[in-house]
């Protein structure tokens, strides 16, 4: 009996034939809907907190960052968050959730293990850390909480408002002189007045117990990651605590 001979054609793949299949395996399903810190309390009756959707790095985007490396006008991690986090203006994001968020999509593209050296505060040793940021605690806003919030000034009996800094005010907090000197820009109202002029003229008076109770509520950390790493020295045994170091390498693998 004759049989018809296959041929190696009767096996040829159009090129997105090879490409499926070679990719056949790739999860379909990357892009992950998160709830935010703030809980989406402060951006406004649009905001759907259903919506906001968090995809791994792409190829592309790490190439963007990388040329980004090299424009210091570009903030390489707002620039990632534009690409890979709908739902938000990242404009417009309150920095609890920044934080959130970059440390969602280093997560989805390599997975909760962070690996970083750290130095003990005692013996100077270096301490190789593998920290699992699935694993690290986030706290979202209560119910009540609102923003601004009104704190008391003790020291001059008055009470003022204090709103949270977003991506947009990030220049005014880059190192503390600038933040002492851009402070009114997070006061909206003090003793009753709402004029930009009085604020800050008020603000450079006040006792300094009242202008770090002032600081203390806009770096307010209470709410949001919580980034506080511990470790033991493995040279000395010191009990170290640190903040989550985020490298230049953060968002590549270790």
């Amino acid at each position: 009996m004759n049989t018809k001979e296959t041929t190696p054609e009767a096996f040829s793949l159009t090129e997105e034939e090879e490409i499926a299949s070679i990719l056949e395996h790739l999860p379909s399903d990357v892009e992950i809907q998160v709830e935010v810190p703030s809980r989406g309390k402060f951006y406004g009756s649009n905001f759907d907190e259903t919506k906001v959707s968090v995809r791994p790095m792409s190829f592309e985007d790490e190439k963007a960052i990388i040329t980004a490396q090299n424009d210091p006008s570009i903030d390489g991690a707002n620039l990632l968050l534009s690409r890979c986090v709908q739902g938000l203006d990242v404009e417009n994001l309150l920095l609890m959730d920044k934080l959130f968020l970059i440390l969602k999509i280093r997560e989805l593209s390599y997975g909760s293990e962070y690996k970083v050296m750290s130095l003990c505060s005692k013996c100077n040793a270096e301490n190789k850390l593998s920290i699992e940021l699935d694993k690290l605690i986030n706290v979202n806003v209560p119910d009540d909480f609102t923003d601004p919030q009104e704190i008391d000034l003790p020291k001059i009996k008055k009470t003022c408002k204090v709103r949270m800094p977003r991506v947009t005010d990030e220049a005014y907090l880059t190192n503390p002189d600038k933040t002492l000197d851009q402070l009114w820009r997070f006061v909206p109202e003090i003793g009753g007045s709402k004029d930009k002029g009085v604020i800050a003229k008020v603000i450079k008076r006040l006792p300094i117990s009242d202008l770090h109770t002032i600081i203390n509520a806009v770096s307010n950390t209470e709410y949001g990651i919580q980034t506080e790493v511990k470790f033991i020295c493995s040279t000395c045994s010191e009990h170290n605590a640190i903040a989550l170091p985020i490298t230049p390498n953060f968002f590549s693998p270790n």
